[in-house]
């Protein structure tokens, strides 16, 4: 009569799945599943445009789920679905052949350290979430105790973002010398080489025809 919807199970709220466990797992499952399929149709295209594909992944496709790894708990499970799809149809349809599990690490990282910046998605969500939670920490003080906005420190919350980008760069610097110890001297040398400043920087310039940036 006046339009109102009891939910027992979940519901979205701010874009966050707030819920039971079960709903939250179907909710998840279900957006895994969507992924999938952006993942797919990307590696369609790769044999064609192989760095539109790659651009497309990298600048736009692989943000759509940092939202959820941000806001719910203890999901990283989920995602190994989606990481085998990127590692063994998107991957080796942007590069042309099957890569090795080694491969897959050096690709993970950011393209400063000689990577292809497309992380591992089962591997971020922890951190993700981590990092949400530590940023958002001040403000969820506010919400908790009903103080006034005006309290909430930006200082405060620029340190914490400041931190967990510290954080961040010693993760993936201890990953990039983890994987050094594992390389042959060629392969070493080539990601060394990779790492050089501006020799990736194309990686991180949007293919634009009008502008001359497209290798194809």
């Amino acid at each position: 009569k006046y339009g109102i919807q009891i939910r027992t199970r979940g519901q979205r709220h701010l874009r966050a799945i707030v819920g039971t466990p079960e709903y939250r797992e179907e909710y998840i499952k279900k957006k895994i599943q969507e992924w999938k399929e952006d993942v797919k149709t990307l590696a369609s295209i790769a044999k064609a445009e192989p760095q539109e594909t790659y651009s497309a992944m990298v600048f736009a496709i692989q943000h759509r789920w940092k939202f959820i790894q941000r806001t719910v708990p203890e999901i990283s499970e989920y995602f190994k679905e989606l990481e085998y799809e990127i590692h063994n149809t998107l991957l080796p349809a942007i590069i042309g052949r099957e890569i090795s599990e080694l491969e897959r690490e050096i690709i993970a990282l950011p393209v400063r350290l000689g990577g292809l910046g497309i992380p591992m998605p089962d591997k971020e969500s922890k951190h993700e979430y981590e990092a949400s939670r530590l940023i958002t920490h001040s403000l969820k003080d506010i919400i908790i105790s009903q103080k006034l906005m005006e309290t909430c420190s930006k200082k405060a919350i620029a340190n914490a973002k400041n931190t967990m980008k510290m954080l961040k760069g010693k993760r993936h610097k201890h990953t990039y010398s983890q994987l050094l110890i594992k390389l042959d001297s060629s392969t070493k040398r080539s990601l060394e080489m990779a790492k050089e400043k501006g020799a990736s920087s194309w990686l991180t310039t949007l293919p634009l025809d009008w502008l001359g940036h497209t290798l194809n």
